[in-house]
């Protein structure tokens, strides 16, 4: 049983993980995005 628990929590861990490093990718998109969009509507 102890085996299938650390299992399923690495499992777990490694899930949140992704998600974790796809909000900082999309927030990282977002910024680019909205630097290019100010700069150009300031030119």
């Amino acid at each position: 049983m102890e085996k299938v628990d650390s299992l399923v929590l690495s499992l777990i861990l490694v899930e949140l993980l992704y998600i974790f490093l796809h909000l900082i990718l999309c927030w990282q998109l977002a910024y680019w995005v909205m630097d290019f969009v100010k700069g150009f509507f300031s030119i």
